[in-house]
Protein backbone atom coordinates (compact mmCIF):
# COMPACT_ATOMS: atom_id res chain seq x y z
CA UNK A 1 0.00 0.00 0.00
CA UNK A 2 3.02 2.44 0.77
CA UNK A 3 4.64 1.73 -2.79
CA UNK A 4 0.83 2.88 -4.06
CA UNK A 5 0.71 5.59 -2.33
CA UNK A 6 4.05 6.88 -3.10
CA UNK A 7 3.86 6.42 -6.93
CA UNK A 8 0.17 8.57 -6.81
CA UNK A 9 2.17 10.85 -4.99
CA UNK A 10 5.11 11.80 -7.74
CA UNK A 11 2.63 11.55 -10.36
CA UNK A 12 0.47 14.21 -8.42
CA UNK A 13 3.72 15.99 -8.39
CA UNK A 14 4.29 15.51 -12.02
CA UNK A 15 1.20 17.31 -13.07
CA UNK A 16 1.63 20.06 -10.91
CA UNK A 17 4.58 20.86 -12.11
CA UNK A 18 3.29 20.61 -15.89
CA UNK A 19 0.98 22.88 -14.71
CA UNK A 20 3.09 25.45 -13.22
CA UNK A 21 5.37 25.36 -16.30
CA UNK A 22 2.70 25.90 -18.72
CA UNK A 23 0.97 29.00 -17.07
CA UNK A 24 5.00 30.42 -17.08
CA UNK A 25 4.86 29.77 -20.89
CA UNK A 26 1.39 31.45 -21.09
CA UNK A 27 2.48 34.21 -19.31
CA UNK A 28 5.68 34.83 -21.10
CA UNK A 29 4.06 34.39 -24.35
CA UNK A 30 1.56 36.78 -23.29
CA UNK A 31 4.15 39.22 -22.02
CA UNK A 32 5.87 38.76 -25.73
CA UNK A 33 2.53 39.19 -27.05
CA UNK A 34 2.10 42.96 -25.02
CA UNK A 35 5.78 43.52 -26.31
CA UNK A 36 5.27 43.12 -29.84
CA UNK A 37 2.04 45.46 -29.86
CA UNK A 38 4.13 47.92 -27.97
CA UNK A 39 6.98 47.64 -30.38
CA UNK A 40 4.37 47.71 -33.13
CA UNK A 41 2.90 50.98 -31.79
CA UNK A 42 5.98 52.59 -31.71
CA UNK A 43 6.49 51.78 -35.08
CA UNK A 44 3.45 52.89 -36.28
CA UNK A 45 3.81 55.92 -34.58
CA UNK A 46 7.60 56.36 -35.84
CA UNK A 47 5.78 55.76 -39.24
CA UNK A 48 3.08 58.65 -38.60
CA UNK A 49 5.68 60.91 -37.36
CA UNK A 50 7.47 60.01 -40.14
CA UNK A 51 4.82 61.05 -42.82
CA UNK A 52 3.81 64.06 -40.92
CA UNK A 53 7.19 65.10 -40.84
CA UNK A 54 7.60 64.09 -44.68
CA UNK A 55 4.58 66.24 -45.41
CA UNK A 56 5.31 69.46 -43.31
CA UNK A 57 8.66 69.45 -44.79
CA UNK A 58 7.54 68.87 -48.49
CA UNK A 59 4.76 71.81 -47.48
CA UNK A 60 7.63 74.26 -45.89
CA UNK A 61 10.06 73.21 -49.60
CA UNK A 62 7.00 74.46 -51.95
CA UNK A 63 6.61 77.23 -49.54
CA UNK A 64 9.94 78.05 -50.30
CA UNK A 65 9.94 77.76 -53.75
CA UNK A 66 6.45 79.98 -54.10
CA UNK A 67 8.79 82.18 -52.10
CA UNK A 68 11.55 82.11 -54.76
CA UNK A 69 9.34 82.19 -57.83
CA UNK A 70 7.81 85.63 -56.25
CA UNK A 71 10.97 87.17 -55.74
CA UNK A 72 12.41 86.60 -59.32
CA UNK A 73 8.65 88.15 -60.89
CA UNK A 74 9.32 91.30 -58.59
CA UNK A 75 12.59 91.81 -60.05
CA UNK A 76 12.14 91.00 -63.16
CA UNK A 77 12.31 93.60 -65.96
CA UNK A 78 7.96 94.07 -65.25
CA UNK A 79 7.67 93.92 -61.65
CA UNK A 80 5.11 90.64 -61.00
CA UNK A 81 3.76 90.82 -57.02
CA UNK A 82 2.71 86.96 -57.37
CA UNK A 83 3.81 83.51 -58.57
CA UNK A 84 1.17 80.93 -58.67
CA UNK A 85 1.05 76.93 -58.94
CA UNK A 86 -1.96 75.68 -56.76
CA UNK A 87 -3.03 72.64 -55.84
CA UNK A 88 -5.43 71.16 -58.15
CA UNK A 89 -4.59 73.51 -60.88
CA UNK A 90 -3.19 70.84 -63.24
CA UNK A 91 0.07 71.23 -62.54
CA UNK A 92 2.75 69.20 -60.54
CA UNK A 93 4.68 69.92 -57.15
CA UNK A 94 5.63 71.69 -55.66
CA UNK A 95 2.45 73.77 -54.91
CA UNK A 96 2.19 77.37 -53.68
CA UNK A 97 0.36 81.05 -54.01
CA UNK A 98 3.01 83.45 -53.06
CA UNK A 99 2.81 87.14 -53.19
CA UNK A 100 4.80 90.61 -52.79
CA UNK A 101 3.95 93.71 -50.82
CA UNK A 102 5.10 96.04 -53.24
CA UNK A 103 7.66 96.25 -55.97
CA UNK A 104 10.92 97.74 -54.75
CA UNK A 105 12.61 100.65 -56.20
CA UNK A 106 14.30 100.57 -59.11
CA UNK A 107 16.35 103.41 -58.30
CA UNK A 108 17.65 103.21 -54.48
CA UNK A 109 17.28 100.64 -52.05
CA UNK A 110 14.28 99.29 -50.48
CA UNK A 111 12.80 96.54 -48.62
CA UNK A 112 9.79 94.32 -49.22
CA UNK A 113 7.91 91.04 -47.72
CA UNK A 114 6.99 88.03 -49.44
CA UNK A 115 4.45 85.62 -48.06
CA UNK A 116 3.80 82.18 -49.33
CA UNK A 117 2.04 79.30 -48.40
CA UNK A 118 2.99 75.93 -49.93
CA UNK A 119 1.11 72.45 -50.11
CA UNK A 120 2.18 68.48 -50.17
CA UNK A 121 0.52 66.06 -52.13
CA UNK A 122 -2.33 65.47 -49.59
CA UNK A 123 -3.30 69.28 -48.42
CA UNK A 124 -0.97 69.77 -45.62
CA UNK A 125 -0.12 73.64 -45.82
CA UNK A 126 2.41 76.01 -43.97
CA UNK A 127 3.06 79.89 -44.94
CA UNK A 128 6.37 81.62 -44.51
CA UNK A 129 7.23 85.31 -44.66
CA UNK A 130 10.53 86.48 -45.84
CA UNK A 131 11.05 89.67 -45.71
CA UNK A 132 14.30 91.08 -48.19
CA UNK A 133 16.65 93.66 -48.26
CA UNK A 134 17.63 94.86 -52.01
CA UNK A 135 20.82 98.15 -52.30
CA UNK A 136 21.43 99.72 -55.10
CA UNK A 137 24.82 100.90 -55.88
CA UNK A 138 26.20 103.90 -58.49
CA UNK A 139 28.77 104.52 -60.11
CA UNK A 140 31.04 107.54 -59.21
CA UNK A 141 28.48 108.13 -56.36
CA UNK A 142 28.82 111.05 -55.02
CA UNK A 143 30.45 110.54 -51.36
CA UNK A 144 32.77 113.01 -49.25
CA UNK A 145 32.44 114.25 -46.33
CA UNK A 146 28.67 114.80 -45.08
CA UNK A 147 26.57 113.55 -47.58
CA UNK A 148 25.11 111.36 -45.16
CA UNK A 149 24.32 113.68 -42.10
CA UNK A 150 21.27 114.60 -40.92
CA UNK A 151 20.11 117.52 -39.33
CA UNK A 152 21.78 120.65 -39.63
CA UNK A 153 25.82 120.55 -40.23
CA UNK A 154 27.54 123.51 -38.74
CA UNK A 155 30.71 124.44 -39.52
CA UNK A 156 33.57 126.06 -37.35
CA UNK A 157 37.38 126.87 -38.99
CA UNK A 158 37.31 123.66 -41.55
CA UNK A 159 38.08 123.05 -44.96
CA UNK A 160 36.91 120.56 -47.35
CA UNK A 161 37.93 119.46 -51.17
CA UNK A 162 35.02 117.84 -52.62
CA UNK A 163 31.45 118.21 -53.35
CA UNK A 164 29.47 118.51 -50.16
CA UNK A 165 26.23 117.16 -49.73
CA UNK A 166 23.42 117.71 -46.90
CA UNK A 167 20.48 115.63 -47.23
CA UNK A 168 18.62 116.07 -44.45
CA UNK A 169 18.79 119.86 -42.69
CA UNK A 170 20.47 123.11 -43.20
CA UNK A 171 23.76 124.03 -43.85
CA UNK A 172 25.26 127.03 -41.56
CA UNK A 173 28.58 128.44 -41.95
CA UNK A 174 27.49 131.24 -39.15
CA UNK A 175 30.16 131.12 -36.41
CA UNK A 176 33.85 131.10 -37.71
CA UNK A 177 35.02 131.31 -41.43
CA UNK A 178 34.91 127.94 -43.27
CA UNK A 179 35.87 126.54 -46.72
CA UNK A 180 34.48 124.36 -49.53
CA UNK A 181 36.73 123.89 -52.57
CA UNK A 182 33.91 122.96 -54.73
CA UNK A 183 29.92 122.50 -54.81
CA UNK A 184 27.47 122.88 -52.06
CA UNK A 185 24.04 120.86 -52.41
CA UNK A 186 21.53 121.30 -49.72
CA UNK A 187 18.62 119.06 -50.89
CA UNK A 188 16.23 119.23 -48.11
CA UNK A 189 16.86 122.72 -46.45
CA UNK A 190 18.50 126.20 -46.12
CA UNK A 191 22.50 127.92 -46.58
CA UNK A 192 23.48 130.07 -44.09
CA UNK A 193 26.91 132.26 -45.22
CA UNK A 194 28.72 134.42 -43.00
CA UNK A 195 32.10 135.20 -41.82
CA UNK A 196 34.28 134.61 -44.29
CA UNK A 197 32.70 131.60 -45.46
CA UNK A 198 33.51 130.40 -48.46
CA UNK A 199 31.98 127.66 -51.53
CA UNK A 200 34.68 127.81 -54.49
CA UNK A 201 32.00 126.30 -56.51
CA UNK A 202 28.42 126.46 -56.95
CA UNK A 203 25.40 126.78 -54.26
CA UNK A 204 22.10 124.45 -54.63
CA UNK A 205 19.64 125.04 -51.76
CA UNK A 206 15.53 124.04 -52.15
CA UNK A 207 14.62 126.54 -49.53
CA UNK A 208 16.57 129.86 -49.03
CA UNK A 209 20.20 131.16 -49.29
CA UNK A 210 21.16 133.57 -47.14
CA UNK A 211 24.58 135.69 -47.11
CA UNK A 212 25.39 138.05 -44.17
CA UNK A 213 27.94 139.41 -42.15
CA UNK A 214 31.38 139.98 -43.92
CA UNK A 215 33.84 138.71 -46.58
CA UNK A 216 31.69 135.83 -47.87
CA UNK A 217 32.21 134.47 -51.48
CA UNK A 218 30.17 131.54 -54.02
CA UNK A 219 32.56 131.29 -56.82
CA UNK A 220 29.85 129.93 -59.00
CA UNK A 221 26.06 130.68 -59.00
CA UNK A 222 23.87 130.17 -56.13
CA UNK A 223 20.47 128.17 -56.92
CA UNK A 224 17.59 128.42 -54.52
CA UNK A 225 14.25 127.07 -54.35
CA UNK A 226 12.55 129.91 -52.04
CA UNK A 227 14.32 133.30 -51.74
CA UNK A 228 17.69 134.77 -51.78
CA UNK A 229 18.40 137.08 -49.22
CA UNK A 230 22.26 138.70 -49.95
CA UNK A 231 23.36 141.38 -47.18
CA UNK A 232 26.96 140.49 -46.71
CA UNK A 233 29.55 143.39 -46.92
CA UNK A 234 31.64 142.65 -49.60
CA UNK A 235 30.04 139.65 -50.92
CA UNK A 236 31.25 137.98 -54.07
CA UNK A 237 29.51 135.76 -56.42
CA UNK A 238 30.39 133.90 -59.70
CA UNK A 239 33.64 136.29 -60.21
CA UNK A 240 35.79 132.81 -59.81
CA UNK A 241 38.46 132.94 -61.63
CA UNK A 242 38.46 129.30 -63.35
CA UNK A 243 35.28 129.75 -64.40
CA UNK A 244 35.19 133.38 -66.11
CA UNK A 245 31.56 134.40 -66.93
CA UNK A 246 30.00 135.40 -70.07
CA UNK A 247 27.54 137.71 -70.96
CA UNK A 248 24.22 135.98 -69.82
CA UNK A 249 24.77 134.11 -67.52
CA UNK A 250 23.23 133.78 -64.97
CA UNK A 251 24.47 133.36 -61.09
CA UNK A 252 21.63 133.77 -58.93
CA UNK A 253 18.22 132.18 -59.64
CA UNK A 254 15.52 132.35 -56.37
CA UNK A 255 12.34 130.84 -56.99
CA UNK A 256 11.13 133.21 -54.32
CA UNK A 257 12.24 136.64 -54.22
CA UNK A 258 15.92 138.47 -54.13
CA UNK A 259 16.89 140.78 -51.66
CA UNK A 260 19.91 142.45 -51.99
CA UNK A 261 21.10 145.19 -49.38
CA UNK A 262 24.87 145.02 -49.46
CA UNK A 263 27.17 147.83 -48.64
CA UNK A 264 29.17 146.49 -51.37
CA UNK A 265 29.75 143.46 -53.44
CA UNK A 266 30.06 141.72 -57.08
CA UNK A 267 27.75 139.65 -58.82
CA UNK A 268 29.57 138.26 -61.87
CA UNK A 269 26.42 137.09 -63.77
CA UNK A 270 22.40 138.15 -63.89
CA UNK A 271 19.50 137.61 -61.39
CA UNK A 272 16.61 136.12 -61.73
CA UNK A 273 13.49 135.99 -59.66
CA UNK A 274 10.16 134.22 -59.71
CA UNK A 275 9.07 136.24 -56.96
CA UNK A 276 9.84 140.00 -56.62
CA UNK A 277 14.15 141.58 -57.15
CA UNK A 278 14.51 144.01 -54.74
CA UNK A 279 18.20 145.34 -55.60
CA UNK A 280 21.36 147.29 -54.18
CA UNK A 281 23.41 150.20 -56.16
CA UNK A 282 26.29 149.09 -54.23
CA UNK A 283 26.47 145.80 -55.72
CA UNK A 284 27.99 145.46 -59.10
CA UNK A 285 26.22 143.22 -61.27
CA UNK A 286 28.00 141.98 -64.31
CA UNK A 287 25.09 140.46 -66.28
CA UNK A 288 21.99 141.78 -67.68
CA UNK A 289 19.26 143.39 -66.08
CA UNK A 290 18.03 141.82 -63.49
CA UNK A 291 14.36 139.98 -63.56
CA UNK A 292 12.08 139.39 -61.52
CA UNK A 293 8.41 136.81 -61.81
CA UNK A 294 10.05 134.69 -63.94
CA UNK A 295 8.82 131.14 -64.19
CA UNK A 296 10.94 128.31 -63.46
CA UNK A 297 13.36 130.94 -62.19
CA UNK A 298 15.30 127.92 -60.05
CA UNK A 299 16.12 124.87 -62.35
CA UNK A 300 18.20 122.33 -60.70
CA UNK A 301 20.27 119.62 -62.55
CA UNK A 302 20.06 116.89 -61.79
CA UNK A 303 17.06 117.54 -59.81
CA UNK A 304 17.12 117.26 -55.84
CA UNK A 305 15.26 114.43 -55.48
CA UNK A 306 18.16 112.56 -58.19
CA UNK A 307 20.68 114.12 -55.92
CA UNK A 308 19.18 112.63 -53.07
CA UNK A 309 18.79 109.39 -54.43
CA UNK A 310 21.94 109.29 -55.87
CA UNK A 311 23.24 110.07 -51.87
CA UNK A 312 21.00 107.30 -50.27
CA UNK A 313 22.93 105.48 -47.56
CA UNK A 314 24.20 102.59 -48.67
CA UNK A 315 24.11 99.70 -45.82
CA UNK A 316 27.18 97.31 -45.51
CA UNK A 317 27.46 94.26 -43.22
CA UNK A 318 30.06 92.46 -41.76
CA UNK A 319 29.70 89.67 -43.96
CA UNK A 320 32.65 88.52 -45.40
CA UNK A 321 31.04 87.37 -48.72
CA UNK A 322 30.25 90.92 -50.10
CA UNK A 323 33.65 91.76 -50.46
CA UNK A 324 35.09 89.49 -53.02
CA UNK A 325 36.50 86.17 -54.09
CA UNK A 326 40.18 87.72 -53.79
CA UNK A 327 40.28 89.06 -50.58
CA UNK A 328 42.65 87.46 -47.83
CA UNK A 329 41.07 87.40 -44.75
CA UNK A 330 43.18 87.45 -41.06
CA UNK A 331 41.10 87.39 -37.97
CA UNK A 332 42.18 89.63 -35.17
CA UNK A 333 42.35 86.96 -32.04
CA UNK A 334 40.22 87.28 -29.20
CA UNK A 335 41.79 90.17 -26.56
CA UNK A 336 43.59 91.74 -29.38
CA UNK A 337 41.17 94.31 -30.21
CA UNK A 338 43.78 97.20 -30.12
CA UNK A 339 46.63 95.16 -31.83
CA UNK A 340 49.37 97.18 -34.05
CA UNK A 341 48.15 95.71 -37.68
CA UNK A 342 51.69 97.44 -39.08
CA UNK A 343 52.43 93.52 -39.83
CA UNK A 344 49.51 92.10 -41.01
CA UNK A 345 48.48 94.99 -43.84
CA UNK A 346 52.29 95.06 -44.88
CA UNK A 347 52.81 90.90 -45.40
CA UNK A 348 52.55 89.54 -49.10
CA UNK A 349 48.98 87.98 -50.39
CA UNK A 350 49.02 84.11 -51.06
CA UNK A 351 48.63 82.99 -54.93
CA UNK A 352 45.37 84.44 -56.15
CA UNK A 353 44.89 87.03 -53.61
CA UNK A 354 45.11 90.34 -54.24
CA UNK A 355 43.69 92.54 -51.43
CA UNK A 356 43.58 91.80 -47.82
CA UNK A 357 40.84 91.72 -45.38
CA UNK A 358 40.76 92.05 -41.37
CA UNK A 359 38.18 90.56 -39.51
CA UNK A 360 37.77 92.01 -35.72
CA UNK A 361 34.46 89.73 -35.54
CA UNK A 362 36.47 87.46 -32.66
CA UNK A 363 38.13 89.86 -31.11
CA UNK A 364 36.24 89.96 -28.28
CA UNK A 365 35.41 94.08 -27.41
CA UNK A 366 35.87 97.48 -28.68
CA UNK A 367 38.08 98.06 -31.25
CA UNK A 368 41.26 100.11 -32.00
CA UNK A 369 42.55 100.26 -35.28
CA UNK A 370 46.26 101.09 -34.88
CA UNK A 371 49.54 101.33 -36.96
CA UNK A 372 52.48 102.50 -35.13
CA UNK A 373 54.94 102.41 -37.76
CA UNK A 374 55.79 103.57 -41.05
CA UNK A 375 55.24 101.16 -43.61
CA UNK A 376 54.18 100.93 -47.52
CA UNK A 377 50.65 99.93 -48.19
CA UNK A 378 51.59 96.94 -51.04
CA UNK A 379 47.97 96.08 -51.43
CA UNK A 380 44.05 97.65 -50.98
CA UNK A 381 42.89 96.48 -47.26
CA UNK A 382 39.39 96.20 -45.67
CA UNK A 383 39.00 96.21 -42.19
CA UNK A 384 35.62 95.12 -40.64
CA UNK A 385 33.93 95.77 -37.29
CA UNK A 386 30.59 94.23 -36.06
CA UNK A 387 28.06 96.72 -35.90
CA UNK A 388 27.96 95.68 -31.82
CA UNK A 389 31.79 97.63 -31.21
CA UNK A 390 33.13 100.51 -31.11
CA UNK A 391 36.01 101.95 -33.29
CA UNK A 392 38.60 104.01 -32.44
CA UNK A 393 41.09 105.25 -35.60
CA UNK A 394 44.18 105.70 -33.85
CA UNK A 395 47.20 105.97 -37.24
CA UNK A 396 50.43 107.17 -36.23
CA UNK A 397 52.58 105.65 -38.42
CA UNK A 398 53.17 106.80 -41.86
CA UNK A 399 51.35 104.63 -44.59
CA UNK A 400 52.56 104.87 -48.34
CA UNK A 401 51.91 103.91 -51.56
CA UNK A 402 53.94 101.85 -53.84
CA UNK A 403 55.18 104.16 -57.09
CA UNK A 404 52.34 104.62 -59.47
CA UNK A 405 49.05 104.14 -57.79
CA UNK A 406 47.45 105.11 -54.35
CA UNK A 407 46.68 102.08 -52.65
CA UNK A 408 43.48 102.40 -50.21
CA UNK A 409 42.36 101.26 -46.45
CA UNK A 410 38.47 100.95 -45.49
CA UNK A 411 37.66 100.88 -42.47
CA UNK A 412 34.00 98.93 -42.10
CA UNK A 413 31.72 99.85 -39.00
CA UNK A 414 29.46 97.21 -40.34
CA UNK A 415 25.30 98.90 -40.52
CA UNK A 416 23.16 96.74 -38.03
CA UNK A 417 20.25 96.61 -40.17
CA UNK A 418 20.37 96.73 -44.04
CA UNK A 419 16.99 99.16 -44.37
CA UNK A 420 19.03 101.99 -46.67
CA UNK A 421 19.20 103.95 -43.28
CA UNK A 422 22.22 104.56 -40.76
CA UNK A 423 21.45 102.15 -37.86
CA UNK A 424 24.04 102.64 -35.27
CA UNK A 425 23.06 100.18 -32.13
CA UNK A 426 26.16 102.08 -29.82
CA UNK A 427 24.61 105.29 -29.76
CA UNK A 428 25.10 108.45 -32.16
CA UNK A 429 28.86 110.00 -31.99
CA UNK A 430 30.39 106.79 -30.31
CA UNK A 431 33.31 106.32 -32.68
CA UNK A 432 35.97 108.22 -33.19
CA UNK A 433 39.40 109.58 -35.14
CA UNK A 434 42.47 110.23 -33.11
CA UNK A 435 44.97 110.03 -35.62
CA UNK A 436 44.59 109.72 -39.60
CA UNK A 437 47.41 108.62 -41.55
CA UNK A 438 48.57 111.59 -43.81
CA UNK A 439 48.45 111.63 -47.65
CA UNK A 440 50.39 108.51 -48.54
CA UNK A 441 47.59 106.59 -48.96
CA UNK A 442 43.71 107.12 -49.50
CA UNK A 443 41.45 106.11 -46.11
CA UNK A 444 37.46 105.44 -45.86
CA UNK A 445 35.97 105.95 -42.57
CA UNK A 446 32.22 104.15 -43.00
CA UNK A 447 30.32 104.04 -39.59
CA UNK A 448 26.24 104.47 -38.90
CA UNK A 449 27.20 105.65 -35.45
CA UNK A 450 29.29 108.86 -36.44
CA UNK A 451 31.86 110.33 -34.43
CA UNK A 452 31.62 113.31 -31.72
CA UNK A 453 32.97 117.03 -32.63
CA UNK A 454 36.86 117.28 -33.14
CA UNK A 455 38.35 119.65 -30.56
CA UNK A 456 41.95 120.52 -29.85
CA UNK A 457 44.80 119.26 -31.40
CA UNK A 458 43.85 117.30 -33.78
CA UNK A 459 45.53 118.70 -37.30
CA UNK A 460 45.96 116.28 -39.46
CA UNK A 461 44.40 116.43 -43.56
CA UNK A 462 42.28 113.54 -44.01
CA UNK A 463 42.59 111.84 -47.31
CA UNK A 464 40.06 109.81 -48.94
CA UNK A 465 36.14 109.41 -47.69
CA UNK A 466 33.97 109.65 -44.80
CA UNK A 467 31.38 107.89 -44.92
CA UNK A 468 28.96 108.49 -41.67
CA UNK A 469 25.11 108.65 -40.15
CA UNK A 470 23.67 111.27 -38.10
CA UNK A 471 26.41 111.94 -35.00
CA UNK A 472 24.13 113.93 -32.53
CA UNK A 473 24.24 117.03 -31.57
CA UNK A 474 26.77 119.23 -32.67
CA UNK A 475 27.46 117.74 -36.30
CA UNK A 476 31.05 116.14 -37.13
CA UNK A 477 34.10 119.18 -37.88
CA UNK A 478 36.84 117.73 -39.48
CA UNK A 479 39.78 120.35 -39.93
CA UNK A 480 40.87 119.75 -43.29
CA UNK A 481 39.25 117.32 -45.57
CA UNK A 482 40.60 116.09 -48.98
CA UNK A 483 38.39 114.17 -50.48
CA UNK A 484 39.56 111.13 -52.71
CA UNK A 485 37.53 109.16 -54.87
CA UNK A 486 37.56 105.09 -53.34
CA UNK A 487 36.52 102.10 -55.13
CA UNK A 488 36.26 98.42 -53.80
CA UNK A 489 34.04 96.46 -55.81
CA UNK A 490 31.76 95.34 -56.03
CA UNK A 491 30.14 97.42 -53.20
CA UNK A 492 31.85 100.79 -53.43
CA UNK A 493 32.08 103.34 -55.79
CA UNK A 494 32.61 106.66 -54.45
CA UNK A 495 33.71 109.77 -56.39
CA UNK A 496 33.79 113.39 -54.95
CA UNK A 497 32.05 115.63 -57.02
CA UNK A 498 28.31 115.66 -58.39
CA UNK A 499 28.27 116.21 -62.05
CA UNK A 500 25.77 119.43 -62.31
CA UNK A 501 24.38 118.65 -65.83
CA UNK A 502 24.65 114.43 -64.97
CA UNK A 503 27.80 113.99 -67.24
CA UNK A 504 30.92 112.07 -66.29
CA UNK A 505 28.55 109.14 -65.76
CA UNK A 506 28.21 110.21 -61.79
CA UNK A 507 25.47 108.67 -60.18
CA UNK A 508 24.50 106.04 -63.13
CA UNK A 509 23.53 103.37 -61.61
CA UNK A 510 25.44 100.23 -62.93
CA UNK A 511 24.43 97.12 -60.57
CA UNK A 512 21.97 95.86 -58.27
CA UNK A 513 22.89 94.18 -55.52
CA UNK A 514 21.16 90.33 -54.97
CA UNK A 515 18.67 90.77 -52.45
CA UNK A 516 19.79 89.51 -48.86
CA UNK A 517 16.96 87.71 -46.68
CA UNK A 518 16.73 89.61 -43.56
CA UNK A 519 13.96 87.50 -41.36
CA UNK A 520 11.76 84.47 -42.20
CA UNK A 521 9.52 82.94 -39.96
CA UNK A 522 6.95 80.01 -40.28
CA UNK A 523 3.37 79.55 -39.66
Amino acid sequence: MLGMNSIRRRLTSVRDDDGVALIAILMIMFVGVIAAALVAGAVMFTIRSNVANENTTQAYIAAESGRDAALANVLASTCTLTASNPRGGGGSAPFYEATVDHCPSPTSGDTFQIVSTGWDENGESTTITSDYSRVVTYKNQPGGSLAYFDGTFTVTQSSYTGTVVVRQGNYDCSTAKSTIDGDLWVVNGSVDLSSGCTVTGSVYARDDVEMWSNDVTVGGRITAGRDVILSANNLSIGMSPSSPREPGDTDVRAGGNVTITSPRGQIGGTVIAGGTYTGSASVTIGGAEPLDGQPNAAVFTPTLQQVYDMTTWVDVSADRAQWGDDVHWYAVPSGQCAMDLSTQLTTALPSGKSRLGVDYSSCGGNVTVKVNSNKQLPHDAILIVPPNRTVRIDITGTLTSPAGKSTQMFVIHADAVPDSEPTCVNGSASDRLVNVPADGIRLMVYTACGVPRLTGSFKDTFYGQFYAGNPGGVDWVQPEFVCQPMEWEPLIDLSCALSEAGTGEHGTIVQVQKPVLMHQVED
